[in-house]
């Protein structure tokens, strides 16, 4: 019993950690856009939505506990991608941030930082303390602060 017991743990782990570090490629790819949209640019902003959704589909959507939230991710993904105009993109990120948001309080990835806009209001993951604003832009690219240490 104590083996069996033993197995089932490590292969929740192995599991999660799997999942973790999915979700880390994840991150990085969105702050790669949101970098592109704090610069008033979309340039790239379509290739990486569509690897994002690849992503997910591909690895994301199978993982249990976050089944429905990496699903809903991927359909905004999918819709925000056939976007033209940047308001348009920035409200996918927007939505797309949040629910990331939200998974990364569960899986807790290592060296990420939740940045919230109180004008937006807004908020997003980064790899770093530097506050570039993909929801304003240029009319207020440094608006924002550090909400969470992960």
């Amino acid at each position: 019993m104590k083996t069996v017991t033993l197995i089932l743990m490590v292969a929740v782990i192995t599991a999660f950690s799997a999942v973790q570090d999915k979700f880390t490629d994840l991150v990085d790819i969105s702050i790669k856009i949101n970098d592109t949209l704090a610069y008033d640019s979309i340039n790239e902003v379509k290739a990486n939505l569509k690897e994002m959704k690849k992503i997910i589909d591909e690895n994301l959507a199978k993982d249990e506990k976050f089944h429905d939230s990496f699903v809903e991710i991927g359909k905004t993904l999918e819709i925000t991608s056939n976007k033209s105009k940047i308001s348009d993109l920035r409200k996918g990120m927007l939505d797309v941030s949040t629910a990331m948001i939200d998974i990364a309080k569960e899986i807790k990835p290592k060296g990420y930082y939740e940045i919230h806009c109180p004008m937006h209001p807004g908020s997003w993951l980064n790899n770093s303390k530097k506050v570039l604003n993909p929801y304003e832009g240029s009319r207020m690219r440094t608006c924002g602060y550090v909400k969470e240490t992960y």
